[in-house]
């Protein structure tokens, strides 16, 4: 389809929701960024994304149409008093809302409390119809555009945290090459450090202003709680995920550890196909979950799953398409730390912060050469090939922390998403 096609196929959609009684539109407060390609169909298989019934029409929209936090707080304790949600869910919501209320605050924008109540209250509405119909993710999952458009939601309720000024790009030339590749029909894997559960948005909200498509079009190797952690289901309908369990959680539940493996099947079963085919951007995170502090407070990037890299390198080198991988470096733990340990239980506390952000692509890995100079050992040569994969990651990433935390910029940082910033401080 036309970009103008699906211009007016948004439209049209948007006429029908106007139209249905029960698919009642929520207004997002809008904030001085501006998000881009939320009407673009996704690219993956051409096609449409469209949410399912369930994920247009809940059958109670009890916090649809809020905008004050005196509305907020009522439908806070109807909904606890209905027992509609466990116990905890009602502490959860008001917890988050503090946090997130406190982070739009510390942003400066005007009417902060309205822009936080209305994003907060978008967020239980989507919460709630995870309780009430659950969306099941498939294998492959591609990001929910209509009625209701999951994609813009996520960018919104992450760009509120986002300190602009104070966050980066690395080697944009790099993203260049990235895009061209993509373009051509090559296949380009992102081997990824991974610190929020809002990296997916970090992600597309600094490259969204010189490379739209690699924003909308990424497709993220998602694990258990990104699809199954009822408060992350709502954002991750907006990113296009290749799903699969981790292997730190095959044995949580062991009476599902044979679906588990099962679905993982299916899943590279799936990646392979796509990586035939060619055009594919995958992000994947091989250390399994998110990067955690040390004793003293200070994160460091995970240590990868060198199984991982290479099962990546496999799949890609045995695809006609050509591959390129690149390690990269994400810096974004600051507006959504995670718990200091990992948690088997679904329903972490959320903190939120209004903070700087970075991400920087280290240079392409050339797999050939690596694989002539690799030891004739299998598992030998696969920590090799992660070692050179994380170590080019780790020396990016604290040329990202010394921007962000210490004000040193290095020249290869650049800011290019120029709407976002202050008229006199676009790079």
């Amino acid at each position: 389809h036309s970009p103008s096609h699906n211009v007016l196929r948004c439209r049209e959609a948007a006429a029908r929701q106007e139209r249905g009684a029960m698919q009642t539109k929520t207004t997002l407060q809008r904030t001085e960024w501006k998000p881009r390609g939320t009407c673009k169909q996704a690219r993956v298989k051409g096609v449409r994304v469209k949410a399912s019934a369930s994920a247009a029409q809940p059958s109670k929209r009890v916090f649809a149409e809020i905008s004050t936090k005196e509305q907020f707080l009522k439908a806070v304790a109807m909904i606890e008093a209905s027992k509609m949600l466990p116990e905890s869910a009602a502490p959860a919501i008001m917890e988050l809302y503090k946090n997130y209320s406190n982070a739009v605050f510390d942003s400066g924008v005007e009417d902060a409390e309205t822009v936080a109540t209305k994003m907060i209250a978008t967020v239980v509405d989507r919460v709630l119809l995870q309780f009430e119909e659950p969306y099941n993710f498939p294998s492959f999952h591609q990001r929910m555009l209509e009625p209701f458009d999951y994609y813009d939601f996520g960018q919104q309720y992450t760009g509120n945290l986002i300190n602009f000024e104070q966050s980066y790009v690395g080697h944009p030339e790099r993203w260049a090459d990235v895009a061209r590749y993509v373009e051509g029909g090559d296949n380009v894997v992102l081997v990824a450090n991974h610190q929020t559960e809002a990296d997916p948005a970090v992600f597309a909200l600094l490259l969204e202003e010189i490379h739209p498509d690699l924003a909308t079009d990424v497709i993220y190797i998602a694990g258990d709680r990104v699809v199954g952690d009822p408060m992350c289901k709502p954002f991750s309908m907006g990113r296009n995920l290749l799903c699969v369990h981790s292997k730190k959680r095959l044995e949580d539940i062991p009476e599902l550890k044979d679906a588990k493996i099962k679905q993982n099947r299916r899943t590279v079963l799936e990646m392979a196909k796509m990586l035939a085919k060619g055009g594919n951007l995958i992000w994947v995170a091989p250390a399994g979950g998110r990067d955690r502090p040390n004793a003293d407070d200070v994160f460091f990037p995970a240590p990868w799953d060198p199984s991982a890299v290479e099962l990546m390198r496999k799949l890609g080198t045995s695809a006609k398409p050509k591959l390129h991988m690149f390690p990269l470096a994400m810096l974004s733990h600051d507006i959504m730390p995670p718990p200091k340990s990992i948690e088997k239980q679904i329903g972490e506390q959320r903190v939120c912060k209004f903070h700087g952000v970075a991400i920087s692509l280290a240079e392409e890995l050339d797999l050939q050469t690596i694989a002539s100079h690799a030891s004739e050992d299998k598992e030998q040569a696969q920590e090799e090939l992660k070692d050179i994969a994380y170590e080019a990651m780790e020396k990016e990433y604290w040329v990202l922390d010394a921007a962000v935390h210490k004000g040193e910029v290095s020249p290869h940082l650049q800011q290019p998403f120029p709407s976002k910033l202050p008229v006199n401080t676009g790079t």
